[in-house]
């Protein structure tokens, strides 16, 4: 397959067989079942979720914005799940008013951005100042292998390097969970810990 975009996840979304397979995956589903999970004796008020693609981490939400740079990933996940409302957005420059979220969701975003501190600052803003952040991030430097260049990470993180940056735009932690162990280390190369702020 070659690939032609600058967004290698568009590539993937033109094909049907990727797409079926996506919402499959172990260590996504594990994501999901964390923040789910987190997420069942919330408040029911306005949630947004960045970079949801077409597998977003929060599915039983009614009041939610899905947010994504790729157009065509909304598109999909609008015809698969219907619910919510779709915003094409740049998490660097998030298109909301202050105060507009009373739960922010960015699994798997960050490494990603070239700028994840602006990102975290945009994030921060349009937060409720006594709003939740779930954040998820592939953790370990060490870590750090080609499956991360391919989909354009520029990092990994440390846990006490990502509290900080939090802490950087008035984020505090109040709950970090380990999502994936060891056997999911050997076979996945990867380790991912969630940051419930």
């Amino acid at each position: 397959m070659t690939l032609k975009n600058e967004n290698r996840f568009d590539d993937f979304f033109e094909h049907d067989k990727y797409i079926s397979l996506k919402n499959h995956l172990y260590n996504y589903l594990l994501r999901k079942r964390a923040v789910e999970k987190t997420m069942q004796n919330e408040t029911k008020e306005l949630v947004l979720e960045i970079g949801s693609g077409i597998s977003p981490v929060l599915t039983s939400w009614d009041r939610i914005v899905y947010s994504d740079l790729s157009t065509s990933a909304l598109s999909i996940l609008k015809q698969i799940h219907g619910k919510g409302q779709y915003v094409v957005a740049d998490a660097m420059n998030l298109p909301f008013e202050p105060n507009s979220f009373s739960h922010v969701i960015c699994s798997e975003v960050l490494e990603h951005l070239e700028d994840d501190r602006k990102s975290l600052r945009e994030i921060a803003k349009v937060t409720k100042p006594d709003g939740i952040l779930i954040v998820t991030f592939p953790h370990r430097h060490f870590y750090f292998s080609q499956d991360d260049r391919f989909v354009h990470h520029y990092r990994r993180y440390e846990l006490s390097e990502m509290i900080s940056r939090l802490e950087e735009v008035g984020f505090y932690s109040v709950y970090v969970r380990k999502v994936l162990g060891p056997l999911e280390k050997l076979t996945q190369v990867h380790d991912l810990k969630n940051i419930y702020v």
